[in-house]
């Protein structure tokens, strides 16, 4: 469309920048828009532009308004009635603002007790971020953001190396290593490079450990300082009491899955990297328990293929105990191929 451009993000996704100078009644603005609606459609771009520049005429009676910002609009249907959503990004303060009073519960659920505002910035300059990330060419990416990542991953890879439960990130340390040899690639000897590629990944990157932050309450006086620290408290309820009673009979390992468990789910947070090596563990542990079964159902057969054993007429404490031993086997290495299956299906979900 006339006075639109169009860029394509490095993951494929199609979206479109406007840029105009709007005299208004009482001032003068410089518009700039960004959004993913398919302006093709008769009629779709006449309404973004109507309604970026009653979006901007409002900002008038704001006379401390900010210059230099980004305005992302999008229809979304609800139903058959078409909504205009908004918001606008102010990338010197890295944040997201609107107009109107703004119900930040949306953004804030994620973490809960979340009262400080030194806290509440960090969630807008995490949504700033995922701005860029969403639309990497409408910022540079300067240096000095390359070096403060630079920076977080080898203090993440020296945290991780004497920490078995870090909390500065959710990654591995190959992931960590990996990553630190991609941007040393990245060209920061000039102040800002623009890029689309080089500003996706790094920001994306950048997103990952900010909202780690986020979620373990960086600067905080609360702050979690391991991944199996609670900040809240963590209230667990009291054992079953068929728990209680097959426990015993189970060498108690439900305990020790449950104590796991618990180690995993602190504050509703589950790390993909712990959860992965739970479930490495629990398959491995599973293979040799089938391993065992298979063993234990060959010799029970060949037992019970004994001559002599059958003299009881099958009712012998020896063939008794023969038969529940072949009965069990065989249901452990049932149960143990349905749990490496369903163990496989949910890490390809995560």
């Amino acid at each position: 469309p006339p006075g639109w451009k169009t860029y394509i993000h490095p993951e494929g996704c199609l979206y479109y920048c406007y840029d105009s100078v709007v005299n208004f009644d009482r001032c003068s603005r410089k518009i700039h828009v960004v959004t993913q609606v398919d302006l093709v459609h008769d009629g779709v771009v006449e309404t973004i532009e109507k309604l970026a520049k009653l979006a901007y005429s409002h900002t008038c009676q704001y006379s401390s308004f900010p210059m230099n910002v980004d305005l992302v609009l999008e229809l979304m249907h609800i139903g058959e009635t078409v909504i205009a959503g908004y918001y606008f990004v102010h990338h010197e303060n890295r944040c997201l603002f609107w107009l109107q009073d703004f119900d930040a519960t949306v953004i804030l659920q994620e973490c809960s007790g979340v009262t400080e505002l030194s806290h509440m910035r960090m969630v807008t300059a995490h949504a700033s971020r995922r701005h860029i990330d969403l639309f990497p060419h409408t910022s540079a990416l300067h240096s000095q953001v390359l070096r403060q990542l630079q920076q977080i991953i080898r203090f993440a890879i020296s945290d991780c190396m004497t920490s078995e439960v870090s909390a500065v990130c959710a990654f591995s340390i190959d992931i960590l290593k990996n990553t630190l040899d991609l941007i040393k690639d990245v060209d920061g000897r000039s102040h800002q490079f623009p890029r689309s590629q080089n500003s996706s990944y790094v920001k994306w990157r950048t997103i990952g450990f900010r909202h780690c932050q986020y979620l373990n309450y960086h600067g905080q006086q609360c702050a979690r300082l391991s991944r199996d620290q609670t900040v809240h408290g963590d209230t667990y309820q009291e054992r079953s009491l068929m728990m209680r009673c097959l426990a015993p009979f189970l060498f108690n390992a439900p305990y020790e899955h449950i104590h796991s468990l618990h180690k995993l789910y602190v504050d509703s947070i589950v790390n993909q990297l712990d959860w992965h090596n739970f479930v490495q563990n629990l398959n491995t542990k599973m293979q040799d328990f089938n391993l065992l079964a298979t063993v234990l159902l060959s010799v029970n057969v060949g037992f019970l293929a004994i001559q002599s054993v059958d003299e009881g007429g099958g009712y012998s404490l020896s063939q008794v105990a023969s038969y529940v031993s072949v009965i069990s086997s065989f249901g452990s290495m049932l149960l143990g191929v349905n749990i490496a299956k369903i163990d496989s299906l949910c890490y390809r979900c995560l």
